[in-house]
């Protein structure tokens, strides 16, 4: 008997920035046997924040700025959970949320971004639009509207000035208006970061697109109409764009973690945390001790590859790679009319040239990950002797078989079973009266018990599914819902449940974490339709199955005649 390999090691991925995809792509394409990999993300297209400002432009499609986590999941083999963090418990190994169990891990990777700092600025989080997190920007953007009046974004770094000048370009291709543009700074120039030459030629960009910078001041407070500043002046704007620097998220702070002064995730060179070598963190969460960083997203991309060797080199018992974020990169900064400034050390350059080898960096990037190859999987063998018995439209040799809802046997299958199965019984002497009639079988059974009272019928009904989702906890609800639809759809009230799950071979730890959260699904939605469950059975297999057994009564008819619907009332969306 061939050996199924047992789920060994739980590795988390939580968030699906732009180091955790190049995570996701390695193991995707080298597996690791007995590794079982999670992302839990609660966003599902996680966007590349270098593309944001052409995407705005026009030049790209929301689409291509964005990488489909739930396809890069699935290339992986990881389940994927889409849930917000509420927190980490690197005690008990945990990963904490608030409408949900919490999931065990053995080693955890972090890479879920930092958060707007809107607690600066008066006023910032009822009136202002936050460019952080990128995945809510495009929204709000186009919920704002067209501009009623001025526009001010408060930050002079690379990310302020390519926006400003992408919002430019936006504004009259959407809404046809050419609105005043402020750029409110601290700084008493623009990207401070990058040699002066960098700041005097996006001054020039500026003036050209009648953008209004505003040096060495500092945003305090914004109403409905104006941004107040340093020395008690004021900027009128309708719409107020915040691109300072983000800022590390809150819930960091009770997790016990490791953090650096400004809140961040402290690393070592390896991108482990500092007290924990089973947690991992890269991108704009974490902070490598040693290496003072700015949060860009080069570094992030850059940490990718080394987060997947140390992970695996990690889980496998190898040597890790040590990590030093580069000090001199070459940075790209576009100003939307096809033109580039490209920054290196002291270099700097405006050149038509470089915006069109940005285009083509970013493109590159996100075909990475969405251009996926694909991964050899072994086919059935075709025997000589089976292809010659084997009908010409039986599914056993089609690459991907349909398994029909819930992973059901195919009714044909199952009608001639039953079939022959009738007449075999009655040959070996079962009662006629005892056996089921074929024309008559439902996904529920209505039936009266015995010396019970005739207007009371009851109905009882039996449905597994094989799991289809990597999110146990609501795979659990799913398979009580499932279980339960053929009570309601016979017009019964049910009552009881009875549980049959299940569990793929796994180390006992994690078979207990995969069943409580699929017991706590399921209990959820059947404590919503008042229904107990009793009792059940567990066992482990190849796979993981979840179903139930379902009693329920129902008042009797008095005629046979079928009531045709209608009205049809949905009780949830669809």
């Amino acid at each position: 008997m061939k050996a199924v390999e047992p789920i060994q090691i739980d590795l988390v991925l939580l968030g699906g920035g732009h180091a955790q995809v190049a995570v996701l792509k390695s193991f995707g394409m080298r597996p690791v046997p007995g590794l079982r990999i999670t992302l839990v993300t609660d966003v599902l297209l996680t966007p590349y924040s270098g593309m944001l400002p052409a995407c705005i432009e026009g030049v790209w499609r929301p689409d291509e700025m964005h990488i489909d986590l739930v396809r890069l999941a699935q290339f992986a083999g990881a389940r994927l959970i889409h849930a917000r963090c509420a927190g980490i418990n690197p005690v008990q190994k945990k990963i904490l949320f608030q409408d949900r169990p919490a999931i065990g891990y053995d080693v955890l990777s972090i890479n879920s971004g930092a958060a707007p700092a809107l607690s600066e600025i008066d006023g910032a989080d009822t009136y202002g639009i936050p460019v952080k997190p990128i995945s809510r920007f495009m929204d709000q953007l186009k919920a704002a509207g067209e501009p009623k009046g001025s526009i001010a974004l408060i930050g002079g770094g690379a990310a302020a000035v390519e926006l400003a000048l992408a919002l430019r370009s936006y504004y009259k291709l959407e809404h046809n208006c050419k609105p005043d543009i402020h750029v409110i700074s601290r700084s008493k120039r623009l990207m401070p970061h990058f040699p002066k030459r960098t700041h005097h030629k996006s001054l020039s960009a500026f003036k050209a697109a009648n953008i209004t910078p505003h040096f060495s001041a500092s945003a305090e407070k914004f109403d409905e109409a104006f941004v107040h500043i340093s020395g008690n002046k004021k900027i009128a704007a309708n719409l107020k764009f915040i691109v300072t620097a983000a800022k590390a998220p809150e819930w960091l702070k009770e997790t016990g973690l490791p953090l650096d002064e400004d809140g961040y995730i402290e690393v070592k060179d390896t991108l482990q945390t500092i007290d924990n070598a089973d947690i991992f963190s890269a991108g704009d969460v974490a902070s490598i001790r040693g290496y003072k960083r700015e949060k860009a997203g080069v570094f992030a991309v850059r940490s990718g590859p080394i987060l997947a060797h140390n992970l695996r080199a990690y889980i496998t018992g190898k040597t890790l790679k040590h990590h030093r974020p580069q000090s001199r990169y070459l940075a790209l900064i576009g100003l939307a009319d096809g033109t580039a400034i490209a920054v290196r050390g002291r270099f700097a350059l405006r050149a038509r040239f470089f915006g069109t080898l940005k285009s083509w960096i970013d493109q590159r990037f996100i075909e990475k990950f969405t251009d996926l190859p694909e991964m050899p999987v072994a086919q059935p063998e075709k025997l000589a002797l089976a292809v010659s018995k084997t009908e010409s439209n039986d599914p056993i040799f089609e690459p991907m078989r349909c398994l029909g809802c819930g992973a059901k046997t195919g009714p044909d299958t199952l009608k001639q079973a039953l079939l022959k199965a009738c007449e075999l019984a009655k040959t070996l002497g079962a009662d006629p009266a005892y056996l089921p009639d074929i024309s008559t079988l439902s996904d529920s059974a209505v039936f009266q018990i015995p010396d019970a009272s005739p207007e009371t019928e009851w109905v009882q009904s039996v449905d597994s599914l094989s799991q289809m989702i990597g999110d146990p906890f609501l795979f659990g609800r799913i398979s009580a819902l499932h279980a339960l639809s053929d009570i309601f759809v016979a017009a019964g009230t049910p009552i009881t449940a009875l549980a049959q799950i299940q569990l793929g071979f796994a180390r006992e730890e994690i078979q207990q974490d995969a069943l409580i959260s699929m017991l706590s699904g399921a209990l959820i939605e059947f404590s919503q339709a008042k229904v107990k469950l009793v009792g059940g059975h567990t066992s482990e297999g190849q796979e993981t199955s979840c179903g139930f057994s379902i009693l329920g009564m129902k008042q009797s008819r008095k005629t046979d005649d079928h009531v045709g619907i209608h009205k049809l009332i949905l009780s949830k969306p669809l």
